[in-house]
């Protein structure tokens, strides 16, 4: 029986956070990048602030630099986390998207950094170096 090792990081800016805080404390090396993290993994899947995580974690930030970074830097988080502006009133009615996302795209152009530049099948054997 094969057994896979499976990262899941969920969405919510709260969650994410402490989803980065967890990693920290799995991995509480002080060099220890993203690509470290990844490695130990088979396949991670990500959804909303879990994709943000995500992100850092491809672009092989430290764990203490997507904190500080993403969470602490009120301009990023600001960008990511940025709320659409009917969100509230289209909530009630539909279930809608809560965040820009246009502001998010642009968000993870900066977190990605060079690898927002990268066509998939580049992207893909760049991180498998």
């Amino acid at each position: 029986m094969a057994v896979y090792r499976i990262l899941s990081l969920d969405g919510g800016g709260v969650r994410a956070l402490l989803q980065v805080k967890a990693l920290q404390a799995l991995y509480p090396q002080e060099t220890a990048k993203g690509h470290d993290v990844l490695e130990k993994f088979d396949l991670v899947a990500a959804n909303g602030g879990g994709c943000v995580v995500l992100a850092g974690l491809l672009s092989n930030k430290p764990l203490a630099s997507i904190v500080d970074e993403v969470f602490r830097n009120e301009k990023q988080r600001r960008q990511l986390f940025a709320p659409t502006p009917w969100f509230n009133l289209h909530n009630r009615l539909f279930r809608g998207t809560q965040y820009s996302t246009n502001m998010k795209l642009e968000g993870f152009r900066s977190i990605l950094e060079e690898y927002a530049k990268m066509t998939l099948p580049t992207l893909f054997t760049s991180l498998r170096r």
